[in-house]
């Protein structure tokens, strides 16, 4: 092996092998230093020294320049990166990591988006249950408000076909097709009702039984077969008839003893003819015109007879002196009827017996008519007391004139009172010939049914709107009576109980 170069800023050591004395080396001094460096370094065990190894050398404490690693810059410059390779990474690095991003959004919109699907799947199904429930609900709502006459029912077809379930083959959407033009119509037809029922009632109210006729007359006849509104007018038009029919057969008979009295028995016996085959009833008035009408054509018989003079001849002096000219009411009254034409057992009544040999009495007389008002209102009949007491003020309009004012008062207002109160016997719907009684008191001085009377008034005209399916405008009307009294009740339908139907609309 080749020696180790010899370094000159290494000092020799005595203790290597193969080292060249020096001459300047002292044995002794060297080999007192020697002993004593070795004593202090660590003990190496290293194999024998061979003849061709290199002698160890000492450790240089400080290496020369050319040998320390990185001393000297190498001959060419080191290689350097790109300039754009750190750019690049940090590109590449960004890229990665958006890519990692928006697979992670991805997938969370995947996800997401299946769960909303399986979502809108769920409410699909519970949307369409919940609409098949509301086309069913609008569909029997609309098939009752025909049935009943209440408008509305086109606007619930319409939207079944065209909102809720278009291009649907549904039984709901089917029969709503059959039955939008007809609700179509009827909508039209019920709002012409309803105006035309409430011009009735306000007619009513306004004592024009006969405008109110003609109106409801036309209801029935156009409004549909057992709507509620045909139903309710057909019940006031019998109402209005009977009350017309009762003031014509109590008008002709006393236009008939009018006549009788002015000498026209031939037209009164056709008026108490009329009355007989009208009334078919055993009332009083019924009873008495077949009396009257047995002696209408016993004089009528008479007048037309050949031993009678004729009507308005002029009789002989003779005839003026022994005969002297009966008044054609005075023969009415006592003549006897012909055997062809037997009278009934009743033709004058207990009041009208005459005295034998004297002429019976006026059945107009005041006094008799001023007794039978007195007797009716004896007997409650204060009906019967008002239309006696106004024929009397009619024809005798001086006649007692305070006694007969006061009574013709007392009457309206117990007459009044009793179809207010519903307290009246027949049961009928007579609220609003109280409110005119009571409210002809109220012109006559007496207003202590006044304000019953506009109670009442107000409660006939909430319902009116009601049944004419005017809601709206009967809600306002029905809360002001219900602050006043909202159990208040007539013929069983309490203020209460409209006051319902009107916020309910049904």
């Amino acid at each position: 092996m080749a020696e180790h170069p010899t370094d000159p800023n290494v000092e020799s050591s005595p203790l290597l092998p193969g080292q060249p004395d020096t001459p300047d080396t002292d044995d002794e001094g060297q080999a007192t230093q020697a002993s004593t460096e070795w004593e202090t370094r660590p003990f190496i065990d290293e194999p024998p020294v061979e003849g061709e190894d290199t002698r160890p050398q000492e450790p240089a404490s400080e290496l020369p320049p050319e040998q320390v690693v990185g001393s000297r810059r190498p001959p060419y410059p080191p290689p350097q990166p790109p300039g754009g390779r750190q750019r690049s990474r940090v590109l590449l690095t960004l890229l990665v990591l958006l890519s990692t991003t928006c697979l992670c959004i991805t997938l969370l919109g995947i996800s997401g988006l299946a769960g909303y699907r399986d979502g809108l799947a769920t409410n699909d199904h519970h949307n369409t249950q919940t609409m098949a429930a509301e086309v069913a609900f609008q569909y029997n709502l609309g098939v009752a408000q025909m049935q009943s006459g209440t408008p509305g029912a086109a606007d619930r077809f319409e939207w079944i076909i065209t909102t809720a379930m278009p291009n649907s083959s549904s039984q709901y959407v089917i029969e709503s097709t059959k039955l939008w033009s007809t609700a179509i119509y009827l909508d039209e037809i019920t709002s012409i009702l309803s105006n035309q029922y409430y011009e009735a009632q306000r007619a009513l109210a306004q004592s024009q039984p006969e405008v109110a006729y003609i109106r409801l007359k036309w209801i029935v006849d156009h409004a549909p077969p057992g709507s509620e509104i045909e139903i309710e007018s057909t019940r006031l038009l019998a109402q209005i008839e009977t009350q017309l029919l009762a003031d014509e057969v109590a008008t002709q008979y006393w236009q008939g003893r009018i006549e009788i009295e002015s000498g026209n028995p031939a037209t009164a016996a056709a008026r108490y003819e009329w009355i007989v085959a009208t009334v078919q009833a055993p009332t009083e008035i019924g009873l008495d015109s077949v009396t009257r009408w047995a002696l209408a054509q016993t004089a009528a018989a008479q007048a037309a007879s050949p031993l009678a003079p004729p009507l308005g001849a002029t009789p002989s002096p003779g005839e003026m002196e022994t005969t002297p000219p009966l008044s054609p009411a005075a023969s009415v009254l006592t003549v006897t009827a012909p055997p062809e034409t037997p009278l009934p057992a009743t033709v004058l009544s207990e009041t009208e017996e005459a005295a034998p040999g004297t002429a019976t009495s006026d059945p107009l007389d005041p006094d008799r008519l001023y007794q039978q008002a007195n007797t009716s209102m004896m007997f409650a009949d204060y009906e019967d007391a008002l239309a006696t007491l106004e024929t009397l003020q009619r024809l005798y309009p001086d006649f007692r004139q305070t006694e007969v004012e006061t009574m013709y008062l007392e009457a309206l207002i117990n007459q009044a009172e009793i179809y207010l109160r519903d307290q009246n016997v027949d049961g009928g719907d007579m609220l609003m010939r109280g409110v005119r009684l009571a409210q002809q008191a109220a012109e006559l001085g007496d207003s202590s049914l006044l304000f019953d009377a506009n109670f009442a008034e107000s409660y006939l005209n909430a319902r009116s709107y009601i049944n004419g399916g005017l809601y709206a405008e009967a809600l306002p009307i029905l809360i002001q009576l219900c602050e006043w009294n909202c159990d208040w009740t007539y013929n069983g339908v309490s203020v209460r109980d409209l006051l319902e139907r009107a916020q309910s609309g049904s």
